[in-house]
């Protein structure tokens, strides 16, 4: 009927958005640390996706870590 496709439609709406905002969380800590010219974005970028996999906690580590200095004067 056309409360399926009603139902389904919502569905792909919330599994789009929810994949898009994992996307957006995973690539928050790297872009931080790569506009700040840190030494250490790639390891920042793993660490956060890491960090989401294993349940967030890494992940706030990560944009911490982002946001530390990084060092160096450029």
């Amino acid at each position: 009927t056309n409360w399926d496709y009603f139902t389904f439609g919502i569905m792909g709406v919330i599994i789009v958005l929810v994949v898009y905002l994992l996307f957006f969380f995973g690539t928050c800590p790297e872009d931080r640390a790569r506009a700040q010219n840190h030494p250490q974005a790639e390891a920042i970028n793993v660490y956060s996706w890491i960090g989401l996999a294993t349940g967030g906690v890494g992940w706030v580590v990560a944009l911490v870590w982002a946001n530390t200095p990084s060092g160096t004067n450029s």
